[in-house]
């Protein structure tokens, strides 16, 4: 197990503000080259905003993200979510506008491509649908869906774990 001790640095950019970095990660500004004292304040003041907000932003983690659309148009396969998920998922698709009534096709595969359950074989309309997969049955592993409409298709992965 190599590890990589981080060494405290200082470095000037290309304006002249100072940065320092201690053992822990963190950026701290150090000043501002050539200011007058209140103009060193003033930048002091709004370069620690915002190294306060990127560090705020590198340390956060991702959770979810928040789509926003207009009416669907296109064929579209979401990924499922949660993803990774324990024993049920939800999987989102999109059937084009203009394609009327279209044949759906939504099935999962195991990763030796062997079908496992088809969640949809239906006409449907144009339009967003969702479906929920039941997962409890099935051993923990990597499986794939694929949604079949008219002359489209796409494939996602998912990834059960118990």
């Amino acid at each position: 197990n190599m590890g990589v001790a981080r060494q405290p640095f200082t470095a000037t950019d290309e304006i002249g503000a100072q940065y320092s970095r201690a053992d822990a990660g963190l950026f701290h500004l150090r000043g501002y080259l050539g200011d007058t004292a209140p103009d060193h304040l003033k930048h002091l003041y709004a370069m620690h905003l915002m190294l306060g907000q990127a560090n705020t932003l590198l340390d956060s983690v991702i959770t979810s993200v928040d789509e926003t659309e207009s009416e669907p148009e296109g064929f579209l396969l979401r990924q499922n979510y949660p993803n990774p998920f324990n024993s049920a998922t939800t999987i989102e698709f999109v059937i084009p506008v203009g394609t009327g009534h279209a044949p759906s096709l939504l099935k999962v595969f195991d990763v030796l491509g062997r079908e496992v359950i088809t969640l949809v074989d239906e006409v449907r309309s144009a339009g967003r649908s969702s479906v929920m997969f039941d997962a409890s049955d099935l051993p923990s592993g990597a499986y794939f869906y694929r949604l079949t409409t008219n002359d489209r298709s796409a494939t996602r992965k998912l990834q059960l774990i118990r």
